[in-house]
């Protein structure tokens, strides 16, 4: 039985392969991903503000485009936390933003109006984890640091 984060999920994923070009009918290996940018309306949330799902494992050269579900949200690299031949993106409040991801290793993105609150998360590109603890070193606001000690902890488990 579909689950309302299921349904929430699947239509945000059909909005945005509908609204955004390049999603959904290319013949290449690309492959294209969804995560939802989550807000306080949410009763099942852990805390007001998180991106769904927290870790994303996708291939090089894949897609992903983070999709706002309510106002006040935006997806950004995180300064000091992707590998060093990625390109950082800064996407505008409110705005679905996709991003190609070609380089292996780990991207930590944030919320930048909710970073303080946490809203943190990680893509994984390839299988490898070669800039780890790199990122790792980074500082972050408590909350976020919780959340990224969390998922670091989830990658390594």
């Amino acid at each position: 039985m579909p689950t309302r984060r299921t349904f929430t999920l699947s239509a945000a994923a059909a909005v945005a392969a509908a609204t955004l070009p390049g999603c959904g009918n290319e013949s290449s290996n690309k492959k294209s991903h969804f995560v939802l940018m989550l807000g306080r309306d949410r009763a099942d949330l852990p805390y007001p503000n998180v991106f769904d799902p927290l870790i994303l494992r996708v291939d090089p050269g894949d897609e992903v485009t983070f999709v706002p579900t309510q106002p006040g949200h935006a997806s950004s690299s995180a300064p000091g936390m992707i590998p060093a031949a990625a390109e950082p993106w800064n996407g505008d409040l409110d705005v679905a933003t996709t991003v190609t991801l070609n380089a292996p290793g780990v991207y930590g993105y944030i919320c930048v109006p909710h970073y303080h609150m946490g809203m943190v998360g990680v893509i994984v590109v390839g299988d490898r984890l070669d800039n780890l603890e790199e990122i790792r070193k980074v500082e972050h606001p408590a909350r976020a640091n919780g959340v990224f000690d969390q998922i670091f902890a989830e990658l390594t488990g």
